[in-house]
C-alpha cells in the first residue's frame, strides 16, 4: 500500500482531569474503509472527536497524509478534508433539511458533492427538503446528517455511531450506502464507529450495527472493553430626579372614554418601539450564546455620548451621526467579543456575568469623570414636539412613530439577514449547537462576535434615538437594560416580532400607569412583566427551545 493517509500514533485524551485515550494507534490508507468497534465507553468517539480537532491532541499525534492536524480547531481540519458525523446525527432544529445541507457545504472545498447529488443518493430527503430536518424519522435524520458531511467534499469521512437508534432494516440501508460514497470517487476512505459489548446479552441489536460496522469496511479495529481505551492498533436637564430617563414627559391625565383609552395605547405603543430596540441586541446575544450582556443598557448610553460628542465638535444633526456611531459600535462589539467575551464563555455562566457587570461599572464611571453626572439631551429638533392627528383627542408624535417604524425595519433586517442568508443560517445553527457547527467549518467564535457586533450596531441605533428624545445621564443604563430585559420576556425567548410586540406591552402598561398617576409609570410596567412572567413563564411567543 501507498503511504497511509490517517496516521494516528500514541493518541492520548483527557476530559478535564480524566483520561479517555491512552496511546492509541490507528492508521488509515487511501480508498479503505475501517470500522472502529468497541464496548459503550471504550473511547470511540473519544477518538473521532480529537481526530476532528473537537478535543485537544499533540501536533504530532494525528497526521493527515505526513501533515500533523493534532491540536487544530475543527474548523482548520474541516478545511484539510476531515468531515465528520456525529453521534445522535446533531442536526440544527431551528434550520430545514435543505439548509442542514447547504450549512455542510459553508467550508466546501473543490468536489463533486452539491446538494442536487446528495439528494439523489437519499432520493427521500428531495420530497422533505424544505420540512424541519427534526422532524423526519430517525433513518432520515442520519441521511441528512450524512448529506451534511458530504457537502464539504471530504477526503475523510468519519462515522460515529451511524446506526444508533435505528431500526434494522434502516441500518442495513445506511451501511450499504457507505461503500457507493467510496465508489462515487470523492470521499474515497471511512472510519465508522459503532457500539458492541458482548458481555451484555440484552444489546443483540447493537451487536449486529458493530458486525455490520466491520462488514460494510474493508477491515475493523477493536478498541478493548474495560479500562477506557488502551489501545487500537489499525483501528430634562428638565425636571425632577426621577423624571431622568423615562420615555414618558406625561402630566396626570383626564380620563376621556373610549378616546382616552386609544391615546394611552397608541403612545404605549409608541414607547414599545424604543423598548424594541433596547432589547433586540440583547435578545441576539442570548439567543446564539446564551450570554446576558449586563452592561447593554451602558452600550445604549455610551452610544449616546459619543453622538453627543460628534454633535457638539462637528456641529452636525444627531441623526447624521448614525452614519458613524453604528460601525464604530458594531467594531467596538466585534472586538470585544472576539478578544475578550470569548474567553469567558463555556458551561459556567457565571464569568460572562462577571466580566460584562465589570464592563458596566467601568462605562459608568468613564462616562462620569468625562462627562460629569448632569444629564443631556441630544437637540434633534423640532421634529420631536410635531404629531400627527389620527382622530379627535388621539394625536401621535412624528419622533416617536419614526422610532417605532425603524424599530420595525430593523427587526424585519435581522429576520431576513437570519433565514435568507448562509451567514444567518450558520448563526442559527451556532446558537442550536455551538460544538457541532465546528464540524461544518463555521467559526464559532468568529459567529458569536458576528452577532455581538449587530447586537452592539442595534445599540448604537437604540442609543442615538433615545438620546434625542429623553434625557440620559451616565448612569442611565441599568433602567435601559432592565426595560430591554423585560420586553424580552414578556415577547419570548428568541423570538425577535416577539421582543418588539414584548417592548410594545411593556410600553402600553407603562401609558397606564403614568395615566391614573405619573409616579405608578415604572411601577405599573414591572407589575406586568411579574404577572406575564407568572402566567407564562416563556413569554407570550416563545420560540428558544428548552
Amino acid at each position: 500500500m501507498s503511504n497511509p493517509l490517517l496516521q494516528v500514533t500514541g493518541l492520548t485524551a483527557f476530559y478535564g482531569e480524566f483520561q479517555a485515550l491512552f496511546g492509541i494507534d490507528l492508521t488509515l490508507f487511501e480508498g479503505e474503509i475501517v470500522g472502529v468497534i468497541g464496548a459503550n465507553g471504550a473511547g470511540k468517539t473519544t477518538l473521532l472527536r480529537a481526530i476532528t480537532g473537537l478535543l485537544p491532541a499533540r501536533p504530532e499525534a494525528i497526521t493527515l497524509a505526513g501533515s500533523p492536524i493534532g491540536g487544530m480547531r475543527a474548523e482548520g481540519i474541516l478545511r484539510l478534508g476531515i468531515a465528520m458525523v456525529p453521534e445522535g446525527r446533531k442536526l440544527f432544529p431551528s434550520l430545514s433539511v435543505e439548509e442542514n445541507l447547504r450549512l455542510g457545504g459553508y467550508a466546501r472545498r473543490p468536489g463533486g458533492w452539491t446538494l442536487d447529488r446528495v439528494l439523489d443518493l437519499f432520493p427521500i430527503l428531495r420530497e422533505r427538503r424544505g420540512g424541519a430536518a427534526t422532524k423526519l424519522s430517525g433513518g432520515q435524520q442520519q441521511m441528512v446528517a450524512i448529506g451534511r458531511a458530504l457537502m464539504s467534499n471530504p477526503r475523510l469521512l468519519l462515522c460515529d455511531e451511524i446506526s444508533l437508534g435505528l431500526a434494522p432494516m434502516v441500518i442495513a440501508d445506511v451501511y450499504a450506502a457507505l461503500p457507493s460514497i467510496r465508489d462515487s470517487g470523492t470521499s474515497r476512505r471511512c472510519l465508522c464507529g459503532a457500539a458492541v459489548d458482548p458481555r451484555l446479552r440484552h444489546q443483540h441489536r447493537h451487536r449486529r450495527a458493530g458486525h455490520r460496522a466491520g462488514h460494510a469496511g474493508d477491515r475493523s479495529a477493536v478498541l478493548p472493553a474495560g479500562r477506557s481505551c488502551r489501545s487500537a492498533r489499525h483501528q430634562p436637564r428638565s425636571g425632577s430626579r426621577s423624571d431622568r430617563g423615562r420615555l414618558f414627559r406625561c402630566h396626570r391625565r383626564r380620563w376621556r372614554g373610549m378616546t382616552g383609552w386609544i391615546d394611552i395605547v397608541a403612545q404605549g405603543i409608541l414607547v414599545g418601539g424604543f423598548y424594541a430596540l433596547f432589547a433586540t441586541g440583547l435578545s441576539l446575544m442570548f439567543g446564539v450564546m446564551r450570554l446576558v450582556n449586563l452592561a447593554h443598557g451602558d452600550i445604549i448610553v455610551l452610544a449616546a455620548f459619543l453622538a453627543l460628542v460628534l454633535v457638539q465638535q462637528a456641529g452636525i444633526h444627531p441623526l447624521l451621526c448614525l452614519i458613524a456611531i453604528v460601525p464604530v459600535m458594531a467594531a467596538i462589539g466585534y472586538g470585544l467579543q472576539r478578544f475578550l467575551l470569548n474567553r469567558t464563555l463555556g458551561r459556567d455562566i457565571l464569568p460572562p456575568l462577571l466580566v460584562t457587570f465589570g464592563l458596566s461599572i467601568v462605562i459608568q464611571n468613564a462616562l462620569q469623570l468625562v462627562f460629569s453626572a448632569d444629564s443631556r439631551k441630544l437637540p434633534m429638533g423640532a421634529m420631536t414636539t410635531r404629531g400627527i392627528m389620527l382622530i379627535p383627542g388621539v394625536s401621535v408624535g412624528i419622533y416617536p412613530l419614526g422610532v417605532l417604524i425603524a424599530a420595525v425595519a430593523v427587526i424585519g433586517g435581522l429576520q431576513v439577514f437570519l433565514y435568507r442568508t448562509p451567514i444567518g443560517a450558520a448563526l442559527r445553527a451556532t446558537s442550536d449547537d455551538p460544538v457541532t457547527v465546528r464540524l461544518m467549518g463555521v467559526d464559532n467564535r468568529h459567529m458569536y462576535a458576528v452577532a455581538t457586533m449587530l447586537a452592539f450596531a442595534v445599540a448604537g441605533l437604540a442609543g442615538v434615538l433615545m438620546g434625542g428624545y429623553t434625557n440620559f445621564t451616565p448612569v442611565s443604563g441599568p433602567q435601559q437594560l432592565l426595560f430591554g430585559f423585560e420586553a424580552i420576556i414578556i415577547g419570548g425567548l428568541g423570538n425577535l416580532w416577539g421582543t418588539l410586540i414584548g417592548g410594545m406591552v411593556l410600553g402600553v402598561s407603562q401609558a397606564i400607569g403614568a395615566g391614573i398617576d405619573p409616579g405608578l409609570q415604572i411601577l405599573v410596567g414591572h407589575l406586568a412583566f411579574l404577572a406575564i412572567l407568572f402566567a407564562a413563564p416563556r413569554g407570550l411567543f416563545p420560540r428558544m427551545a428548552d
